[in-house]
């Protein structure tokens, strides 16, 4: 009896331990997959040359309500446009718009003297005018209508997206100061593209089980 009990104990945490793995293994971090695959080309700077063919884009890891800044043109206390420099916050300063990237047909970064464009929020209530709070960095989006509007979006994002690769997909990022050019060509639903499948292939076997009657 006791022996049963051991050998019942030894295989229950075996499944418990191989179940605790596969979980592991599948909440590893990666480009995450949306419903909607946005899919298009990217030239960075390192690759001017190579316009490189992608696929599942987002930024940081969506792919509509991104919050982005107006760009600032009018001198005031607080903005030094051409310094590039808030003195308060944007939240409070700016107008702000959530861009979808179904709505946009590129995305350029804005580099002057082949710099990309950076602007820094400092915040005075801290009595520290020199003390970096927060960094932007001014992007150019071209909307699916063709209008042309500059954006300032948060440093830290990211662009994630797959290179297509007959080998498979390679996931990759880059930051927006490594951006020339994201242009956007279209996008798929994936639950409509399976279920399409399926009705195919359901299709397909009623067909040649008909045939084999006749």
């Amino acid at each position: 009896m006791k022996k049963k009990f051991i050998i019942s104990l030894i295989f229950t945490s075996t499944i418990l331990f191989l179940a605790n793995w596969a979980k592991q293994s599948s909440d590893i971090s990666g480009n995450h997959k949306h419903r909607i695959n946005f899919y298009g080309t990217i030239i960075t700077i390192g690759n001017q040359d190579q316009e490189k063919e992608i696929e599942n884009i987002s930024i940081d890891n969506i792919f509509k309500q991104i919050p982005v800044y107006v760009t600032p043109t009018t001198f005031t206390q607080d903005i030094d446009p051409k310094s590039h420099i808030l003195k308060s916050n944007p939240r409070d300063l700016l107008e702000d718009v959530r861009l979808d990237l179904s709505e946009i047909k590129s995305i350029e970064t804005k580099r002057e003297n082949n710099n990309p464009v950076i602007w820094e929020f400092r915040d005075k209530k801290y009595g520290q005018p020199d003390k970096i709070t927060n960094e932007f960095i001014e992007i150019i989006v071209i909307s699916n209508d063709k209008t042309k509007n500059s954006y300032l979006i948060e440093l830290r994002k990211n662009i994630h997206f797959d290179i297509k690769n007959p080998a498979g997909p390679i996931e990759s990022k880059v930051n927006f100061k490594g951006l020339s050019k994201l242009s956007i060509e279209g996008y798929k639903d994936r639950e409509f593209e399976k279920k399409n499948k399926i009705k195919e292939e359901k299709t397909q076997e009623s067909f040649e089980v008909n045939n084999k009657k006749l």
